[in-house]
């Protein structure tokens, strides 16, 4: 059963609908397209030792952010609290879904301070951070330019981030279409999770950054490995 944390602003109706098509989207990942999840071990390990952590995925599908909430949920009983544009808030289809996910909003123009203390507030809760660095959902399986949150993110907080690529996500629900689609061509879909990616040159012995020493061309080189880390998982 995936639970969903009811909050003031969201309404019996939203939760009950939320579970529904979570319940679905299982239905979907792992019994049409025969879903699997690899590298479980490397989360257990990061949990085990108490240490947090951002998650950062390719995006191709409506399905990315659910099946991921899913399995965290499902394999860790970790709640993995992603950013969401501002307009997914707005769509009477995903509002519920993101609203019963507890998502946290963002605007086109950046991360605010008041975003930011969500952020931070959802990280000292022990929750997982979700992130997908394209910022939009991609129309082939070519990863699209990243933003530099994930790694900016992952400097201020001094925790890693786990890269995953999701593969045969664009197949089960492509960008181009209302509803999503049943396996015809057979595919096996799965969810890789790769090694922790440390922004920090030494990941044993994590450096502290003066904030004028983040620079445009570090953040873009830092941004591009990550991107290139889940590139490999595809």
């Amino acid at each position: 059963m995936i639970l969903l944390k009811k909050r003031k602003n969201v309404n019996i109706f939203e939760v009950i609908y939320a579970y529904i098509i979570l319940e679905l989207s299982k239905i979907w990942f792992f019994k049409l397209y025969k879903g699997k999840v690899e590298g479980l071990d490397i989360i257990y390990d990061l949990i085990k030792k108490d240490q947090p952590f951002i998650i950062a995925a390719n995006h191709v599908s409506y399905f990315d952010w659910m099946l991921l909430y899913i399995v965290f949920q499902k394999e860790f009983k970790k709640k993995v609290v992603f950013l969401a544009k501002e307009k997914l808030f707005n769509n009477k289809f995903l509002s519920p879904l993101v609203r019963g996910g507890n998502a946290i909003k963002i605007d086109e123009t950046g991360v605010s301070k008041a975003v930011l203390r969500q952020i931070i507030s959802a990280y000292m809760k022990q929750n997982i951070i979700g992130i997908f660095p394209e910022g939009t959902r991609a129309s082939d399986d070519r990863l699209l330019p990243a933003k530099d949150g994930a790694v900016k993110l992952a400097e201020l907080l001094k925790i890693p981030i786990v890269p995953i690529g999701l593969y045969g996500f664009r197949q089960m629900w492509p960008r181009d279409s209302l509803y999503p689609r049943f396996n015809k061509s057979n595919i096996q879909a799965k969810i890789s999770i790769g090694n922790c990616y440390y922004v920090f040159s030494n990941k044993h012995n994590l450096i502290k950054m003066n904030k004028t020493q983040v620079k445009d061309a570090h953040l873009s080189e830092k941004t591009d490995m990550l991107m290139l880390q889940i590139q490999k998982l595809l």
